[in-house]
């Protein structure tokens, strides 16, 4: 878990255990209101996940 918050500084320990949970359960999305995640390519490509909003997945 630490190693996230070595790569992404910003990071805080319950974004890293959230993240670290999405990964290990074989996720492929990870979506958040977190503007600090979303779309971060260092975070994505270390865990092999998209990180997206919510709006993304929305049709209206």
């Amino acid at each position: 878990m630490h190693e996230l918050m070595d790569i992404e500084a910003r990071l805080d320990e319950l974004d890293t255990e959230h993240l670290v949970c999405a990964k290990r359960a074989g996720a492929d999305i990870f979506i958040t209101l977190d503007a600090m995640l979303i779309g971060n390519k260092t975070l994505e490509s270390k865990l092999g996940l998209l990180i997206k909003h919510p709006k993304d997945f929305v049709n209206i």
